[in-house]
């Protein structure tokens, strides 16, 4: 506590004068000669005592004034807080009073009706008022002054900022710009409603006022404007954008932005900002937003709550501009069968149509694929009723013309709200055939159909999958150029030479796929089987995922355990739904596969082992993998490794198989807005240099690094469809961004989650008005 003026102290000295005047004027009794000399002097002792009563009442009541006075002449400065009673307090004072009242007009009320004389109850009363008043003080010191004290203490010990007209304002106006702010009502859009208000506000802000404006973007660091001007000029700029981060982690932000700020105000004023109370600055954080639940994120909410408990100067307060009942219809779920197609395929384009608040509207979709001067030609359209909650399925088809990728879109004909949501941007790959190289065992020469059905089932079964074939038998893999080769498949190959390793270390290093089927071991098949030691020596283990050991036996029988659904290899077989049915094909006998340190296993059977049925291993720009039983039916049952080739999940797994160790699995061109872009770089013609052209014909460039694999695109904030333009020269990779799902669903945050969010008590929410929130 600090005093204007302190010398006025001394006054408090002044409290002595009662004392001095009631010793000096005090009556003195008179003395009367008077009869029954008994009675007199007993109403003489009672009036004496309650005469005296009286006076010191008075004397006490003549120092309090004296002492206030003085007080308020010295005008006492104290800290910020609720000197008032609140209400439980006050409640617990009207309880106190009207008991004190209550019991002292009974207690009276009693000795009247016992008949005691006037002048022993007026004696009783003076004494009854001291008893209950006494009583009444306690009480209240008790219940009232205590609770009092303690909440009084903590609001000076930690102050709450205090909104003043008079003060400065560092403020942090943080804008939603997630899609879901496009959602347009009455004309403007949510964005452009909260960019007028927020301009409005800008000028009723005391003078040396601080403004931050900032979005949940991400793309621009969160600073103080220099002006008003610039913080209105900066609000004027905002935009939407598919690409956002979740408000818990831009609320972090700003919140750094205010505690450097202090820290560096505070210290230039001289103060400890550790220890400091004060601040000439009131800091607040409003954050601009629908409350749709997707813009928030569950995962970092206990650090965000963290740090406002870290920070309790910083007043937080939620601008409300969403609607509890929002109507829309989107485009969602975009699925292709194929990101990428030979030059002759067909890839199967399918979406979903949602709605709310549209129950019974009919709608059309219509399939757009790009011609060759860009512009869009009509594939197909479908028709839709709407039923609200009920996602309506699409499909169409596309196929790859003269080698050409395909560019399409889906547009949903229709005016809702939201139109962002209105449209998918699509696109699929078109390569050459992948060139399989299949090697059998040598001592036939009339192709795959004269191997004993070894490579005859795979040669028909990646004919029909769409696969350029070429067969050679193993005797002459050594001289057989691989360049023209994407991928070598080795169906039970007794004994590769030396020769044969380097061949195939090569190819793998530079980018080829090499695939080995296990079949019967050469020491129970007459020496023709596979030998272990050909496959073991350290060439062949520089190569292979894994060190082949012994063969092993189920018994009884195992199948394929395909429920990795996270496995791009058995996706297809998760989403139909047949896991438990592939396990229930047999399989007998497998080798036992030591994996390499660096591979890894993709599928394996379903025995108590869990071993290892399909290991991959990547190998310079390469990949290997070995399928540990055999690919093929033998002719006698009983010497049958396993009946996979005889149903068609064998035939899906190995056409999965191929295609990932070429490379074409691995090929993606659809991107969700908040996804990382990476684009696989062309092997024979890598990029270096590059132009990207955005859906809006902006260009900008850039730099895929020296030999690099993979082209990192980081400059997106457009939906729709991208071109990668080698400089000077070169094959252009083209790419399509679509907004997140989550965007076309309006699901409010609840108090809940906003106190799981922030922390009960430490925000306020305004819904949408011209009037400014307060704390």
């Amino acid at each position: 506590m600090s005093l204007l003026n302190p010398a006025l102290i001394f006054g408090l000295a002044c409290a002595a004068i009662p004392i001095v005047l009631h010793l000096m004027m005090r009556a003195k009794p008179k003395k009367l000669l008077f009869p029954a000399l008994r009675l007199i002097q007993k109403r003489r002792r009672q009036n004496v005592r309650r005469i005296r009563l009286r006076h010191l009442w008075l004397l006490l009541l003549r120092v309090f004034v004296l002492a206030i006075l003085v007080a308020a002449l010295m005008r006492p400065s104290l800290p910020a807080a609720q000197y008032g009673l609140n209400f439980r307090e006050s409640l617990t004072l009207g309880i106190i009073i009207a008991a004190a009242f209550g019991a002292y007009f009974l207690i009276m009320a009693r000795w009247r009706t016992q008949g005691i004389a006037n002048h022993v109850i007026a004696s009783r009363r003076t004494s009854l008022r001291g008893v209950v008043g006494v009583v009444g003080l306690l009480l209240a010191l008790l219940l009232i002054g205590w609770p009092y004290q303690q909440r009084v203490a903590a609001a000076m010990t930690a102050p709450l900022p205090e909104v003043s007209p008079d003060l400065p304002v560092a403020a942090v106006f943080l804008f939603d710009t997630s899609q879901s702010m496009e959602y347009r009502q009455e004309g403007k859009t949510r964005l452009d409603e909260v960019k007028e208000l927020a301009s409005e506000h800008l000028s009723t802000l005391p003078r040396q006022s601080r403004i931050a404006i900032a979005d949940s973007s991400g793309t621009l660091p969160i600073l103080f404007q220099a002006d008003v001007a610039g913080a209105r000029k900066r609000i004027e700029s905002l935009n939407t954008s598919p690409k956002f981060e979740p408000l818990n982690d831009r609320l972090r932000a700003a919140l750094r932005l205010q505690a450097d700020d202090r820290e560096r105000t505070l210290s230039a004023s001289g103060q400890n900002a550790a220890e400091a109370t004060a601040d000439r600055l009131i800091r607040e954080i409003y954050v601009f937003t629908d409350l749709s639940r997707s813009a928030w994120s569950v995962a970092s909410t206990k650090l965000l709550r963290e740090e406002l408990t870290r920070l309790p100067w910083a007043s937080v307060y939620l601008i409300d501009v969403g609607v509890e009942n929002s109507r829309n219809i989107a485009l969602a779920g975009l699925k292709l069968s194929d990101e990428e197609v030979s030059s002759d395929g067909e890839v199967v384009v399918e979406a979903t149509v949602v709605s709310h608040g549209f129950d019974g509207q009919e709608v059309t979709v219509e399939f757009y694929t790009h011609g060759l001067n860009e512009e869009p030609v009509e594939r197909g359209q479908s028709t839709l009723t709407l039923k609200d909650g009920v996602g309506h399925p699409l499909q169409f088809a596309a196929a790859s013309t003269d080698g050409r990728l395909i560019r399409g879109e889906l547009r949903l004909v229709t005016s809702d709200p939201l139109a962002v949501d209105n449209r998918l941007w699509m696109t699929i790959g078109a390569r050459p055939r992948v060139r399989v190289l299949l090697v059998a065992p040598a001592g036939n020469t009339t192709g795959p159909a004269a191997q004993g059905g070894q490579a005859f089932l795979l040669f028909n079964l990646l004919t029909t999958s769409g696969f350029d074939i070429s067969f050679v038998p193993a005797n002459e893999l050594e001289s057989t150029e691989l360049t023209t080769t994407d991928i070598v498949i080795l169906v039970n190959i007794p004994a590769p030479s030396q020769r044969t390793w380097k061949q195939l270390q090569q190819f793998v290093s530079s980018g080829g796929g090499l695939l080995g089927f296990l079949g019967s071991a050469a020491a129970f098949d007459n020496g023709k089987g596979i030998d272990i030691a050909a496959w073991t020596v350290p060439d062949a283990l520089n190569v292979l995922p894994g060190r082949l050991d012994v063969v092993r036996l189920f018994r009884p029988p195992c199948g394929l355990d395909v429920k990795d659904a996270a496995n791009p290899l058995l996706a297809e077989f998760d989403s139909q739904g047949v896991a438990a049915d592939v396990a229930l094909i047999p399989v007998w006998k497998c080798w036992n596969v030591i994996p390499a340190d660096d591979a890894r296993v993709l599928v394996r059977f379903t025995d108590d082992r869990s071993s290892p049925a399909v290991v991959e291993r990547t190998f310079g720009r390469g990949r290997s993998a070995l399928f540990t039983t055999a690919g093929h039916l033998e002719i006698d049952d009983r010497r049958q490794w396993n009946d996979l080739p005889r149903g068609w999940p064998f035939f899906v797994l190995v056409n999965r198989l191929v295609l990932y160790l070429s490379g074409r699995a691995d090929a993606k061109f659809n991107f969700s807005a908040n996804e990382a872009i990476v684009l696989e770089n062309d092997r024979d013609l890598p990029i270096g240099d590059y132009l990207l052209r955005k859906p809006s014909g902006a260009q900008l460039p850039g730099n895929a690094g020296i030999d690099s694999d993979a082209i990192w695109i980081e400059d997106v904030n457009e939906l729709g469809h991208y071109l990668v333009k080698p400089q000077p020269e070169g094959r252009s990779i083209s790419f399509s961004i679509n907004q997140e799902a989550a965007e076309s669903d309006f699901s409010r945050a609840t108090t809940a989650d906003l106190d799981n969010f922030l922390g009960e008590g430490r925000y306020s929410v305004a819904v949408m008005s011209k009037a400014w929130p307060g704390p």
